[in-house]
């Protein structure tokens, strides 16, 4: 085997392992950026979770608040006492449902994001073997050409 037949075929494995290689590596870091971002949904719900829960003690200690306020003044519960206490009840819950609709959309999206890199992540896998073919075609062809394979 001649000095050019292995300085070629050295370059032909060389450049088809790069490109197989850089495949290989783009998925596994693919997978692992999906993984983060399906963990860092599972995060956004929970912290969601607990600051919804957070408003909603909030609210629970505004009232109350409220209420003894109005019985040391001499306001009753009933009629107009009552309807400032359900307007804050009712400010406290628009709030808490913002709050989930927030944090569920992040959540959404962060999920939606994490199956979209693995496909990526595959198609960089794919575009580096046929780049590794391609490379072999390619060297075995200009191989060929030169009159260093025959």
């Amino acid at each position: 085997m001649s000095l050019a037949v292995i300085a070629l075929s050295t370059f032909i494995i060389l450049s088809a392992g790069a490109s197989i290689y850089g495949g290989i590596a783009e998925k596994s870091a693919a997978d692992d950026q999906a993984a983060l971002l399906e963990e860092q949904a599972r995060i956004q719900q929970e912290e969601t979770g607990a600051e919804a829960s957070r408003k909603g003690e909030q609210r629970r200690k505004f009232i109350a608040q409220q209420k003894v306020s109005f019985l040391a003044n001499g306001i009753g519960l009933a009629g107009t006492g009552l309807v400032v206490l359900q307007d804050t009840y009712d400010q406290f819950e628009q709030e808490i449902s913002a709050i989930k609709r927030s944090g569920s959309a992040q959540a959404k999206l962060l999920d939606r994001q994490a199956p979209i890199t693995k496909k990526s992540g595959k198609a960089k896998l794919i575009s580096g073997v046929i780049g590794g073919g391609t490379s072999i075609a390619g060297g075995v062809f200009a191989g060929k050409a030169t009159g260093v394979l025959k």
